[in-house]
């Protein structure tokens, strides 16, 4: 059984330094990083959007798109964002609790089900692919596919 984690809330100081309560360590993020940070939460993970709200002067979205590229790199950043994650409940085991609730209701399941896996994917917890890996002629599945075909007329 898993043991319940309390985090508490991120102290940020003055000077936006703070202590990752993941890893114990500190860091210190600017204004801009701060804000980008928390608009990227408030915008579920738009990138460009946050790099706008934050204040940053871009050209074009391709430069904003940099931008997230480049702040999204940065340890001090995505200590901060998992940080805030972990706060708001959003953990391995919070996920598992609703992969299991998911799996015992009926509505939208596919749907959800699909977004549970890519979950999984990404933190490394799926099965490996069952997919056939290898080169083969067309000759070779052509005599496999026939060779298939006679076993079942004779029986």
């Amino acid at each position: 059984m898993a043991t319940k984690k309390n985090f508490v809330s991120i102290k940020v100081n003055n000077d936006f330094s703070y202590v990752s309560p993941i890893d114990g360590k500190r860091y210190t993020l600017t204004l801009k990083e701060k804000s980008f940070s928390d608009h990227y939460l408030d915008f579920g993970a738009d990138g460009v959007s946050a790099v706008y709200a934050a204040g940053y002067a871009c050209k074009n979205a391709n430069v904003a798109s940099g931008i997230a590229y480049d702040n999204l790199r940065k340890p001090k950043i995505i200590a901060y964002i998992n940080s805030k994650l972990e706060e708001y409940g959003f953990n391995d085991d919070m996920v598992m609790k609703q992969h299991l609730f998911l799996m015992q209701q009926h509505s939208h399941l596919p749907s959800k089900a699909k977004a549970v896996e890519m979950y999984y994917k990404l933190k490394g917890l799926n099965a490996p692919d069952k997919s056939i890996v290898g080169v083969f002629s067309m000759a070779d599945v052509i005599k496999s596919l026939t060779d298939d075909n006679k076993g079942k007329s004779k029986k």
